[in-house]
């Protein structure tokens, strides 16, 4: 049974708030198919005359129809429960029926949420640092593979090391939005086209009063890192770039500040004159990222640059003095094969960043992937551990080790994006945005301010995505933030 062969999923729950669960886990066997709450399954007449033994999965021509009623936790096995245990009773269930029904293990098992190290990193917290008794009960208790409960091991033990060494509950990170690209790639959902510099400048002054709101407000704090990312902001030409820079430095105290990164992305945005204002405004990390070295995905996905842009916008980095640079590859672009990745993995050897983000291919909603699949059903999209394992190598030949990872929905592969580095050069803000360990105050249209509060609740403001909407109303994210800010402080 592939997730090809299966266009609608129909699920039939009397509880609906295990449906979540249910929907994520069947897309991660099933993927690409689309899953639908379809009520209580004893109320269903269609299914009233499925044998016994079909009494949880029932396909029907290109619809798989799944009655979970059965799986779902008896009343007594959840007296004593929390929440997400008792949640997690059910997703063992289902998976191990789906696991029986497909013939087909998933390599984080039912684990479903973005953040598998947190589980890892919770264990570690509870004193339980033995490498085996952690990936033990992380095997035991959610079905993840050896070789992921090492890898969950590994990044949580290298996160501890970091997060344990600045536990500083008046600590916060800055994020700040660019939602501009040279050309829309076609996985990527949220990027605008830059075509209009009017619009750009709009947005700049946009940013910069969102920006200068709050530095009263957070002249208290002592900020540890500062994240620009997008979209790709140098996108944004020398003078727009310059001005957002200019801005936080004479609005916040950077005294604190041990991390100051900025996405440059796509070579074709790149230039010596923005290169050196980053430089000029200590800027200590940059992306350069060529997502892959054969040209022909470059042309298939959108990427108006070539594998030869990538080097020269690399080496163009090194001479003007950036000595923490991260290149990000992407794993299951269509039509890669295995010789692909190895190219791209000498070319990272060759080049030699600081650190590497793998990622595995996600489909978005809203990208053309999705929207458009007719112009890529020729192509097949391949993410497996064996071409983790060649990327992973090389990582290692560079002297590099996973330090945070993180999974999204409808992975090819169902895998997840793993970051390395060499010693000391993991990136601090990408550890406290997946652990959740600091509070992190973002500026911009889509970005998303997210509070970490003492009791471990989480509180987040959002800003509108669309650029327009956001700089017409700037002075509303203003107060949605000032709301949020006014319960944390």
């Amino acid at each position: 049974m592939h997730g090809s062969d299966i266009n609608l999923i129909n699920v039939y729950l009397k509880d609906k708030n295990f449906f979540d669960d249910a929907g994520l886990l069947l897309r991660a066997f099933f993927t690409g198919s689309k899953v639908i709450y379809s009520g209580e399954s004893e109320n269903d007449s269609y299914l009233s005359s499925v044998s016994e033994d079909e009494k949880v999965f029932y396909l029907s021509d290109d619809c798989l129809h799944c009655r979970l009623d059965a799986l779902l936790p008896e009343y007594k096995e959840t007296l004593s429960k929390s929440k997400g245990e008792i949640h997690d009773i059910f997703k063992k269930s289902l998976y191990e029926s789906l696991m029986e029904y497909t013939g087909k293990k998933l390599p984080w098992g039912f684990l479903t949420g973005v953040r598998p190290s947190k589980r890892a990193m919770a264990l570690l917290n509870d004193k339980c640092d033995n490498k085996k008794e952690v990936t033990d009960i992380l095997k035991e208790r959610y079905l993840i593979s050896d070789k992921k409960s090492e890898l969950a091991y590994e990044v949580a033990k290298k996160e501890k090391l970091i997060i344990d060494k600045l536990s500083d509950k008046n600590s916060i990170s800055l994020y700040i939005h660019i939602p501009f690209c040279p050309s829309v790639c076609a996985y990527c959902s949220f990027a605008t086209v830059l075509n209009d510099s009017v619009l750009a400048d709009r947005y700049v002054d946009a940013l910069c009063v969102e920006l200068e709101a709050f530095k009263d407000r957070l002249s208290d704090k002592n900020i540890n890192s500062i994240y620009m990312g997008g979209g790709t902001p140098t996108a944004l030409n020398a003078s727009q770039l310059e001005k957002i820079l200019l801005c936080v430095e004479n609005n916040y105290n950077l005294s604190d500040l041990l991390e100051y990164t900025v996405e440059a992305g796509r070579a074709d945005s790149i230039t010596k004159e923005k290169l050196e204002v980053l430089k000029r405004h200590n800027i200590t990390r940059i992306s350069v990222n060529p997502q892959t070295f054969n040209q022909k995905t470059l042309d298939i996905i959108g990427r108006n640059h070539t594998t030869d842009d990538v080097y020269a916008a690399y080496c163009l980095a090194r001479e003007l003095g950036f000595d923490n640079i991260n290149m990000d590859v992407i794993l299951g672009l269509p039509g890669e094969t295995r010789d692909d990745i190895l190219k791209t993995a000498e070319c990272l050897k060759e080049l030699a960043p600081d650190s590497i983000t793998m990622h595995s291919l996600s489909f978005k909603r809203a990208a053309a992937f999705t929207t458009s699949k007719s112009l890529y059903n020729n192509y097949e999209y391949i993410s497996t551990d064996e071409y983790q394992d060649i990327l992973g190598r090389a990582a290692e030949e560079l002297n590099m080790m996973p330090y945070y990872m993180y999974r999204q929905q409808n992975m090819t592969g169902n895998l997840e994006n793993v970051g390395y580095s060499k010693e000391g050069f993991e990136c601090l803000y990408n550890i406290f945005i997946m652990e959740e360990v600091q509070s992190i105050i973002a500026f911009g249209a889509g970005s998303s301010t997210k509070c970490i509060f003492d009791n471990g609740r989480i509180e987040r403001a959002e800003n509108v995505k669309n650029v327009e909407q956001y700089i017409n109303r700037v002075d509303e994210m203003i107060d949605r933030k000032n709301k949020l800010l006014d319960q944390y402080n």
